[in-house]
């Protein structure tokens, strides 16, 4: 291994017991409406929750070998070889309510995305390491940039489920909503 880096334990800590608060809310407010069974229902959902996220902050990392980049996230693992490789290029992509998170976009030699990196959790410091490590060509926004923005700047550089992360959000809450409901009106 050349590097490994792990998101910001602490960030990701101080999130998760952020999260405790609603929840602890949520449980009472079930409990004193609804009674005990609600309660404990409550309560399994919310802590599974939580324990998932916690799982995903300490399985989430990047690691950089000689022969292949390879990032892991909750669910997915991608891993690609290190020799196709030929540039990065990073922004601060603009989210919600005017936050940015470092985003690095690994190249080929076609300018074709082999891999894109979110920075969420890590630390500025560590993408800059690994940047550094990957030593290739760096190019980018200097200032934060919106998805539209980066779109016009670097053409197929974002994908299309960011390109229209609302209707994919959307989307997928209806899809939940609507398993919900089927299992609620079978019972």
């Amino acid at each position: 291994m050349i590097l490994i880096l792990r998101k910001d334990s602490r960030a990701g800590w101080s999130r998760l017991l952020l999260l405790l608060v609603p929840a602890a809310g949520l449980t009472a407010r079930a409990y004193l409406t609804e009674g005990w069974e609600w309660a404990l229902g409550t309560a399994v959902a919310g802590t599974s929750i939580l324990l998932v996220a916690a799982w995903g902050v300490h399985r989430s990392r990047i690691m950089l070998t000689a022969d292949e980049i390879l990032v892991r996230g909750l669910v997915l693992r991608r891993h690609r070889a290190r020799t196709h490789a030929t540039k990065v290029v990073r922004a601060r992509v603009l989210g919600p309510k005017n936050t940015s998170v470092d985003t690095l976009f690994v190249l080929d030699a076609r300018d074709k995305v082999l891999l894109r990196i979110y920075g969420s959790g890590y630390r500025t410091r560590d993408l800059d390491r690994l940047v550094d490590a990957l030593g290739l060509p760096e190019s980018g926004p200097i200032d934060p940039v919106t998805v539209p923005e980066l779109e016009t700047e670097y053409p197929g550089l974002v994908s299309w489920a960011v390109k229209n992360q609302y209707e994919v959000g959307i989307t997928a809450a209806g899809a939940v909503i609507v398993a919900l409901a089927a299992v609620v009106f079978a019972l």
